[in-house]
């Protein structure tokens, strides 16, 4: 069995990016997991994978699982065609669309005493998921 390792790079701040292994017989909503995990985001929006790396390509999409797209949970990693140095895109949030630049860094042996899917490198600190809120209520 192998696995799979992608780059995870924040869209707006390549210099932020994480690498994440997964098996290769898990599936993009395991992705969409161990990313929200890696950047500490919560999991309180849709979300979508573009393969053609193009936001709203719906010709290879796939979606959180109670989306309009085909579902990410049985978009399984191994059935997916992926190749090195491949790029797509991981859209979370659809209103503030919190994009994220992916990129197949290659299969690598599975490590029978590793759990999947994990975090193998942490470039840079996350950003927080919302901006800061300005105090609606004024003094009083």
């Amino acid at each position: 069995m192998n696995t799979w390792v992608f780059k995870v790079a924040l869209g707006w701040n390549r210099r932020i990016w994480r690498t994440i292994e997964l098996l290769d017989n898990q599936t993009l909503h395991d992705l969409h997991n161990a990313i929200q995990s890696a950047f500490d985001w919560d999991d309180d929006h849709l979300y979508a994978f573009f393969m053609t790396n193009k936001a709203w390509d719906r010709r290879e999409s796939y979606g959180a699982p109670h989306s309009d797209m085909r579902s990410a949970s049985k978009a399984r990693l191994n059935q997916l065609g992926l190749r090195p140095s491949q790029k797509f895109l991981y859209v979370f949030d659809f209103g503030d669309e919190l994009r994220h630049e992916i990129t197949v860094m290659g299969q690598v042996t599975f490590d029978p005493t590793a759990k999947y899917p994990r975090i193998l490198q942490i470039k840079g600190e996350a950003p927080p998921q919302y901006g800061e809120t300005e105090d609606e209520g004024g003094d009083i």
